[in-house]
């Protein structure tokens, strides 16, 4: 729809003959519109994304991830216009969280893994500030007793930094399983680069939300 007008015929997108799952979109100053989604390919769900200019014809379909089934992609774009995508994996019995940066929707670099290959990865989230600056969040648990949330960064140009943990078991917590003690995160960045994360968690008693920010990383 151009300034609230009548909007345009649907565009398929994704193969009519497969399963799709949890489509998000971003959209950078020019009006390159990015798309992504879970799609099964036959053998494994797959994420996929597609771009329009302006409202024009989309792309060409472009594969992110390769082997094993990957879920929950999330998207984000800065003011460059550099897209950043981030999802689930399967790996080695395991979950991993992963991610691909874009300058123009299309061309993407190499897979970058984020989270570790011991326990589940799950949850992830992305924000990018006004300088560019990307952080990405997500849910771990380590296989046995210990409950996660973690979080890393990308500043233009560079290579993601190392993991921080904004919450590892408090005390109270003592599941054996995951999404027992801590829920999937949230997170959002104001105008200045403050983010803020907010996630549930029971603290043996009850459940109860918690929070952290950081500035800039």
């Amino acid at each position: 729809s151009q300034n609230g007008g009548q909007w345009s015929s649907p565009a398929i997108l994704s193969n009519t003959n497969s399963d799709v799952d949890t489509p998000q979109i971003a959209v950078d100053s020019t009006g390159l519109v990015t798309a992504i989604w879970a799609e099964y390919d036959g053998s494994y769900y797959v994420i996929r994304t597609r771009n329009s200019q302006n409202g024009g014809a989309w792309s060409a379909t472009v594969n992110l991830s390769d082997s094993g089934n990957a879920y929950e992609p999330y998207i984000a774009v800065d003011s460059a216009g550099t897209v950043t995508a981030i999802w689930t994996n399967s790996v080695n019995n395991t979950w991993v969280i992963k991610a691909r940066t874009s300058e123009n929707g299309t061309d993407w670099s190499e897979t970058a893994n984020l989270s570790s290959e011991s326990g589940w990865g799950l949850g992830p989230k992305l924000v990018v500030d006004s300088e560019g600056l990307v952080t990405a969040i997500w849910y771990r648990w380590n296989g046995t007793d210990t409950e996660l949330i973690e979080s890393r960064t990308l500043e233009q140009g560079g290579s993601w930094s190392p993991a921080v943990q904004l919450f590892d078991n408090h005390p109270g917590c003592n599941g054996t399983n995951p999404g027992v003690c801590v829920g999937v995160p949230e997170i959002a960045v104001d105008s200045a680069g403050l983010v803020t994360a907010v996630w549930s968690r029971h603290d043996g008693t009850n459940t109860i939300i918690e929070s952290s920010s950081s500035q800039s990383g």
